[in-house]
């Protein structure tokens, strides 16, 4: 059955094209952080030595990350600054970066150092980086036009600066942030929004024009950010999901708020094509979705298959995730594209 869905992929791909969303399982190759470690280190760095225990007592008593981020921060404010926290949160979460490239301009030395760290630590990203790029007939490289956006929940650069540094676009950069409501569409360019923030870890750090001053990371946070249907992430979440298939990369799929995204959008799919007298097309056109997922086993993976598939979404499974390059490989090629050329 998961190669059906990957031939499936191929198909939809070739046919509609792809917006990509991406979790914390593409950053982690590099050694940065999952939401928990992020959290833990985040307590250590606020609360001294008892950070760690707080977290792990917490969640004992199952309160969600954001609610134990919530006490983090609020406990933190009564001595210190938001900026500080800030801070906080962009040394634990790039606390795995080389650190000659930190807080360091990326001149063509470390760009190249940076390139070959990616490319040794990190198959998925440098893969999910190879999938938005086309090489030209100009020899150089653009935006792939198969690739409508990328949604990301991470916070982190590490794919802009890669893309960055390994892509060649007359001098361009052919990737977008998206990271507040003001950011501009710039055409030819794939724009790649971040859901719960942007914090980069080069010279532009902490520059407001160049990242986002705003995370989401407390349960308040979340809160008033998914309260917010018109605002640009809610919607362009939700369009995206309606318009286009969807390719999930390093996503366990359990976030209830992704969750409640991929179910209003079908819904709202279904309801369109009822009304047109379409019934017979409704399976067909909504389920759309792709989450590239590493087996667990028979009995779990059933479960998991079976969880997703009122929300739209198809599993792609992989026995391990450096399977991901050949994987992304033959559904790129199948375009008419070489993949030789941009990974």
């Amino acid at each position: 059955m998961s190669d059906d869905h990957w031939q499936q992929l191929e198909k939809a791909y070739q046919r509609e094209g792809v917006v990509i969303v991406l979790g914390a399982g593409v950053s982690i190759g590099s050694n940065l952080p999952n939401w928990e470690q992020l959290i833990i280190g985040i307590a250590q760095k606020c609360l001294g030595d008892k950070g760690a225990s707080v977290v792990k007592e917490l969640r004992q008593h199952d309160y969600s990350l954001p609610a134990i981020a919530s006490v983090i921060e609020r406990r933190f404010r009564q001595q210190g600054t938001q900026a500080q926290f800030l801070e906080y949160v962009r040394e634990v979460l790039y606390a795995g970066l080389p650190p000659e490239l930190y807080r360091q301009m990326m001149d063509e030395d470390r760009k190249k150092q940076f390139v070959e760290w990616i490319q040794e630590t990190n198959p998925t990203l440098r893969s999910v980086a190879s999938f938005s790029a086309l090489k030209n007939q100009t020899a150089s490289f653009q935006a792939n036009p198969l690739v409508y956006g990328i949604i990301t929940f991470n916070l982190d650069a590490l794919l802009q600066t890669y893309v960055n540094a390994r892509y060649i676009m007359g001098g361009l950069h052919f990737l977008r942030t998206i990271e507040r409501p003001s950011s501009d569409y710039i055409f030819g360019r794939t724009n790649v929004y971040h859901m719960h923030g942007y914090l980069r870890f080069d010279a532009f750090a902490g520059d407001p024009s160049k990242e986002s001053g705003d995370i989401l990371l407390t349960e308040q946070e979340y809160f008033d950010f998914f309260n917010s249907p018109t605002s640009v992430f809610n919607y362009t979440s939700l369009y995206m999901l309606r318009e286009h298939p969807c390719l999930f990369i390093g996503l366990s799929m359990q976030d209830n708020n992704l969750r409640r995204l991929l179910h209003y959008s079908k819904v709202e799919r279904e309801r369109g094509l009822i009304a047109e007298g379409r019934q017979d097309r409704v399976e067909r056109q909504t389920m759309r979705h792709f989450a590239v997922m590493k087996r667990e086993g028979d009995a779990i993976d059933e479960w998991i298959e079976t969880s997703l598939q009122p929300l739209g979404v198809r599993v792609l499974w992989v026995d391990e995730f450096h399977e991901i390059p050949d994987r992304l490989a033959t559904v790129y090629n199948a375009a008419g594209a070489s993949w030789s050329d941009v990974f």
